[in-house]
């Protein structure tokens, strides 16, 4: 409800005004129609309006003064006059306190509706603003906006992953990070709840996750409307989604947030879309012993064919049960630990027996048949071996590579293609080389730059030094900033500046 002052010493004409203002639009309420200018500001000093209807010349005081109060004590009031004099000293006045608009008596009906059309916008627009900036210091800074609840109406919690759950990839170009910058989330979720407003759309704690509050549904069927979200995102790569039950108390939202992303965390099945409030429960999957065996025998014989074979049966059966993530996960472990015994086997160098970064391999990866055929691969890199002396010489050369290009976008999957390995053979060889992987070494890299770019030059922007020092996203590089410091880099600059004045004293 859109609540309105009429301010008018004509009476008859103050009924017609008010009368045509809810005729016009039931969400405007007059809630004040004062004779003078004295009652309308004794009104305003105790209650709010978003809408201040005034005449100019009025008893007691006028509506300029009206104006003025306004304009010095609610300036988020919306404020509208209404005269019969042409006179442009008038409207120079209306102008210099920022008055809404200059009607002229009678008041025509048309232009009225279309004034009250323009203002419900504005304040629906400013609303949303607000509504906003208090779910952003709930979600990203812990603000807690005790006002908050007289805002909102009911929210409906929503989680969206595109791709693998990101535990700890530190990759910015993942499919899943990718997906939701060519993806208007907010378009689509309008559709389908076939409102504009009352949506708000929040990056979750990775990038590849999306967060969705949804205010003003009357009992929505929050099954159908996930459903429907679902089958309106183009499939270019699995999205899950998980809903929660009605939010009325604001503070709330982040606990609520946290407890579906768990269960995301804990039901995604990898490479297929869903909504896991809907997935029915069944016994976790396992290999056979017999299969454990058969994959170790093959590893140890160097028999790829064989082991080709065998993965790829084992992919097929994980597709038709949809295996969970972490099932997926715990599978890789056991594989890739049968290639690390084989390797310690072989005698291979001790500090070349590091192991894969397995969330970094699935948030890369698109689908279950990519993260196959990059372990057969793994395994073979591994058979073909490299001395530690090779494989030291070929990692100065990718240290040498990432130095040159740090500006540049540099992926591991990048890497690997360039020198000629696959992802996770090269992450460890670099890991044992560097003692980090490939992704955690540009990205200190990086940060470091970009803590000696922000004390150095107070004038950049941190949109700026994102791109100057590799990272495309600003909002990413935000992030990962605050992930690795506890606070962003508008906050590190400023703390900064604020020891370096204590230093002068």
């Amino acid at each position: 409800m859109i609540r309105v002052l009429i301010a008018e010493d004509e009476l008859p004409l103050l009924r017609g005004i008010k009368k045509m203002i809810e005729g016009l639009d039931p969400e405007f309420s007059v809630v004040k129609c004062a004779k003078n200018g004295r009652e309308a500001m004794e009104y305003l000093e105790e209650q709010q309006v978003e809408v201040v209807f005034t005449d100019i010349n009025m008893p007691m005081a006028d509506g300029t003064e009206i104006l003025k109060y306004i304009y010095e004590t609610c300036p988020s009031t919306l404020a509208v006059v209404i005269s019969g004099y042409r006179d442009f000293s008038y409207a120079r006045k209306a102008l210099l306190y920022n008055a809404k608009n200059y009607l002229l008596k009678p008041v025509d009906r048309e232009e009225l509706a279309s004034l009250l059309a323009q203002m419900k916008e504005e304040l629906r627009q400013r609303a949303g603003a607000e509504k906003s900036r208090i779910l952003t210091g709930i979600l990203y800074e812990g603000t807690p906006c005790e006002a908050g609840n007289a805002l909102f109406e009911t929210v409906y919690p929503v989680y969206l992953m595109a791709g693998a759950f990101n535990s700890n990839s530190l990759e910015e170009m993942t499919p899943g990070n990718v997906y939701w910058k060519n993806h208007d989330l907010k378009q689509i979720v309008s559709l389908v709840t076939r409102q504009e407003k009352g949506i708000f759309c929040f990056f979750g704690k990775a990038m590849n996750e999306q967060i969705l509050l949804l205010e003003g549904l009357n009992e929505p069927d929050m099954a159908g409307i996930a459903e429907s979200i679902l089958s309106l995102l183009p499939p270019r790569i699995s999205i899950t989604i998980c809903y929660g039950n009605a939010i009325t108390d604001i503070s709330q939202v982040q606990e609520r947030l946290g407890a579906l992303r768990a269960e995301i965390r804990e039901k995604c099945m990898f490479g297929v879309s869903s909504v896991t409030n809907t997935l029915p429960e069944r016994r976790p999957f396992t290999l056979a012993a017999s299969t454990e065996s058969a994959i170790s025998f093959a590893v140890k014989k160097d028999d790829f064919a064989e082991l080709k074979g065998i993965l790829m049966n084992v992919r097929d059966q994980m597709k038709l049960f949809r295996v969970t993530q972490t099932e997926l996960e715990r599978i890789l472990q056991k594989l890739f630990l049968m290639a690390a015994v084989h390797s310690a086997e072989r005698n291979e160098p001790e500090e070349n027996n590091t192991f894969p970064d397995i969330a970094e391999l699935l948030s890369s990866a698109a689908d279950m048949d990519q993260v196959f055929d990059e372990f057969l691969l793994y395994v073979k890199d591994m058979s073909m071996g490299k001395s530690a002396e090779e494989g030291k010489n070929l990692m100065r050369e990718v240290d040498e590579y990432i130095l040159a290009h740090l500006d540049a976008q540099i992926t591991t999957k990048m890497l690997a293609a360039r020198f000629g390995l696959v992802s996770p053979y090269l992450s460890r060889l670099f890991k044992a080389y560097k003692g980090l992987t490939p992704s955690q070494y540009i990205q200190n890299i990086r940060l470091n730059n970009a803590k000696e770019l922000l004390t150095a030059y107070p004038n950049i922007t941190s949109k700026d030094i994102a791109g100057m020092v590799g990272y495309q996203d600003p909002l990413y590089f935000s992030k990962i900033f605050k992930k690795n410091t506890g606070i962003y880099p508008s906050e590190y600059r400023a703390v900064y500046q604020e020891e370096k004045e204590k230093g002068k004293d």
